[in-house]
């Protein structure tokens, strides 16, 4: 079972992991993230990336390849549950904002550059919060990352919401974020548990 949590910046998606921790202890999931702390993902995390659109999505494309080898793929033929924080879809949201006007579609470069060889999501949990919600979590910082800035959250949500809403055959779950964070966990972990059919514990 792979699941993917999706969101913008301040929608939970950290408080939301750190409780599933604790109420999945019986399926021993395999927690991970994107960018990965691989040697590309450490590249992807250097502020000079952001000016460069272009080598920051080759990276992530990258990156995202060298997960699925190295931990994705293996958990799975295992039999085990993965549980990623941000996968292709957070590459689709916040990327075609940032390539904006580099390729002509750029959510449509993204998605191509992925097939064949991508594992798509058994089930994607997009956490939705409107953007003025997102910048008071987020508050003040001196320097806010390119990707937090409320025009650039906007644009973000709305193609995050496009994708749920063009999801076709792939399982999502929307979830309103402004719920208290034990409401989404309940609802998360019900979702991940009637997918996998085990209602209850054990």
């Amino acid at each position: 079972m792979f699941i993917t949590i999706e969101g913008i910046g301040g929608s939970g998606k950290s408080t939301l992991i750190t409780s599933l921790l604790d109420r999945l202890t019986d399926f021993s999931p395999l927690f991970t993230k994107e960018p990965t702390t691989s040697p590309i993902g450490s590249i992807l995390r250097s502020p000079s990336m952001q000016e460069d659109p272009i080598a920051c999505a080759c990276l992530f494309l990258a990156d995202r390849a060298h997960h699925i080898r190295t931990e994705i793929s293996p958990a799975l033929q295992n039999g085990r549950m993965i549980i990623c924080d941000r996968y292709m879809d957070s590459q689709i949201a916040y990327q075609s904002v940032m390539l904006d006007g580099v390729f002509l579609d750029p959510g449509v470069w993204i998605k191509r550059s992925h097939i064949p060889w991508v594992i798509i999501p058994d089930l994607t949990i997009l956490l939705d919060l409107p953007v003025e919600d997102a910048l008071d979590r987020i508050g003040f910082r001196p320097a806010l990352e390119v990707y937090e800035s409320e025009t650039h959250l906007r644009k973000i949500r709305q193609n995050y919401l496009s994708l749920y809403e063009n999801r076709g055959a792939r399982d999502w779950l929307k979830i309103d974020a402004r719920n208290s964070p034990d409401l989404v966990a309940d609802l998360v972990e019900d979702a991940i548990r009637k997918k996998c059919g085990r209602v209850t514990r054990g």
